[in-house]
């Protein structure tokens, strides 16, 4: 057994026994532990827990918790990142006060050893916060690392689905109607390349309310409650869910998503812009939430305003996608009046 494998291999010998007590749970301990062999596979693609053909159904059942987790802890994001950062001004204000209690009592000379006490005794407090601090607790890094995973699973060459295609050699046929019938409900599974496990998970987190959670996620946040660091992911994760999404789903819940999208990009700061041309956000953003029929013409004041905000950014490369967006709805135009 190697080292990236020991933690979630031990948990896959003991699936059953944990079943047995209350259903299998996962706690952050354990979701961290699978966040880190996702992030560490494709380098080595060790095939330790793979080798049990029963696995690859326990190992989609913690994904599908991981996805469970991962739709909570977007729904809440802007109100939690928050929360942190006005903990963290606490920590600081009271740093800072104990700096200056500590200066005074230098000073003191008269009052050495009460001031030694004092702070032998605000560290004793700090120790026993340290201490009662919720092992379930997630920090922003915590949920950075947990949601840069989660755009993993929407993506063919996650672990598990690599591993079934080598180990198993799994047909279409394989499966029943029925199971095909309720994957098609939201996905396009004409390409029988793709994982089943891929579009099952598409269609849980779909179940889940995982795009109702992304919709209130942007429609509560701003660039000062929803960092760009976090949106980005967030936009990844729309894009790689609507790689296997049929058109009927993508305008229930793709389409719906594109308001709220978009009010937030007009928010962003020309830094923020600037990074997005960096990391391609601005062709990310425009493909997650466009429209897949466009053979109608409605005129699109929300994306006019983004295109607007992009035209006036001071990045050669944002400007230019603000100028072919509008030159896109200008071509729509026309195509209209000539209709």
């Amino acid at each position: 057994m190697c080292d990236i494998c020991s933690e979630l291999l031990f948990m896959l010998e003991s699936y059953e026994e944990r079943c047995q007590v209350g259903g299998f749970q996962m706690s952050k301990k354990d979701i961290m532990s699978f966040v880190n062999f996702v992030c560490v596979w494709p380098q080595r693609q060790c095939m330790c827990c793979f080798k049990n053909s029963k696995n690859f159904e326990k190992l989609n059942n913690m994904v599908q918790l991981i996805l469970s987790v991962a739709i909570r802890v977007i729904q809440t994001l802007p109100e939690d990142f928050q929360q942190e950062q006005q903990r963290q001004k606490d920590k600081e204000a009271a740093q800072t006060e104990e700096k200056s209690s500590d200066s005074k009592d230098k000073e003191e000379k008269d009052s050495e050893k009460d001031g030694k006490q004092d702070k032998e005794e605000k560290s004793m407090d700090t120790d026993e916060d340290d201490e009662s601090e919720d092992p379930e607790k997630w920090s922003m890094d915590e949920k950075e690392k947990l949601l840069h995973s989660v755009t993993k699973i929407f993506l063919m060459n996650f672990p598990s689905y690599i591993a079934y295609k080598h180990v198993v050699h799994p047909s279409r046929e394989d499966h029943s109607q029925q199971e095909i019938s309720a994957l098609n409900s939201y996905c396009e599974i004409s390409d029988p390349e793709v994982p089943l496990f891929l579009l099952q998970n598409v269609c849980y987190f779909c179940d889940s309310n995982g795009i109702g959670a992304l919709r209130q996620c942007f429609e509560k946040g701003t660039p000062d409650t929803l960092p760009f660091t976090f949106a980005h992911i967030l936009i990844t994760l729309i894009a790689n869910l609507r790689l296997w999404m049929n058109i009927p789903t993508v305008m229930q819940y793709i389409i719906p998503l594109r308001t709220a999208v978009i009010r937030y990009m007009c928010k962003l700061s020309d830094k923020d812009l600037r990074m997005a041309g960096n990391r391609n956000m601005t062709d990310l953003m425009w493909a997650a939430v466009k429209e897949p029929l466009e053979a109608h013409f409605t005129f699109d004041k929300e994306g006019l305003d983004l295109a607007f905000k992009y035209f006036t950014c001071s990045t050669l490369t944002i400007r230019l996608a603000g100028i072919a967006q509008i030159n896109n709805q200008i071509n729509l135009y026309n195509e209209s009046e000539m209709n």
